[in-house]
């Protein structure tokens, strides 16, 4: 599939049919995805692949205690909370994908973030020197891109982070370690329309 082709048939897939995906594919994806930038050449993102059917269960089971503990707030009103619970099909929909990746990224300090950190430490988290995010961010992207070439579907799914301290608990991983998205992958139930993009107009500006 052309590159072009990949990127407008990406889409976010919440619906997988029962065919597996092999380990084959998914180290294919993973091998992919560690192509990607990193502050520093830090190559900060791990990953915790999850065939299991009771820990994706469990995972689940961690955004629902969440969310519910969420809706027993005071602070929110009658109207925010039907609101915010609506969004909860969204944070759970992966309990039957085939396969869930969790991207994670480990906590570093590069010269230059240890450098700004000591000169000027109110600059040091504004600067983005670390760049942790960003970083496992664009693997996460080279991770859906490839299972959208593989013939997969994919989400990057960010909801159900609110669980993320319950969810290391779970998967039992190291402390350095920081989930930044649930990514389920599978045979899409249907095909969706490929995305059409922005006009160049509408969102750069050119100095000349």
């Amino acid at each position: 599939m052309d590159f072009f082709d990949v990127v407008s048939k990406r889409r976010s897939v919440r619906k997988y049919s029962d065919e597996s995906v092999p380990i084959e594919d998914i180290k294919k994806m993973i091998e992919v995805a560690t192509l990607a930038p990193s502050a520093h050449n830090t190559k900060p993102w791990r990953f915790v692949v999850i065939y299991n059917r009771e820990v994706i269960k469990q995972l689940v089971n961690s955004v629902h205690k969440w969310m519910d503990e969420v809706l027993k707030s005071p602070e929110l009103d009658d109207e925010l909370k039907e609101h915010y619970n609506k969004f909860r099909p969204y944070f759970t929909f992966y309990e039957n994908a085939p396969v869930v990746i969790v991207v994670c990224g480990e906590h570093f300090e590069s010269i230059p973030g240890k450098a700004v950190s000591l000169a000027y430490p109110e600059k040091a988290k504004a600067s983005k020197v670390n760049s942790l995010e960003q970083s496992v961010s664009a693997a996460t992207q080279n991770l859906i891109l490839a299972a959208t070439a593989l013939g997969y579907g994919s989400c990057w799914a960010t909801g159900p982070l609110l669980a993320a301290e319950d969810m290391k608990k779970i998967l039992n991983l190291p402390p350095e370690w920081e989930i930044f998205a649930i990514v389920p992958v599978g045979k899409p139930l249907k095909q969706a329309v490929p995305k059409k993009p922005q006009k160049f107009e509408e969102v750069a500006i050119v100095i000349e």
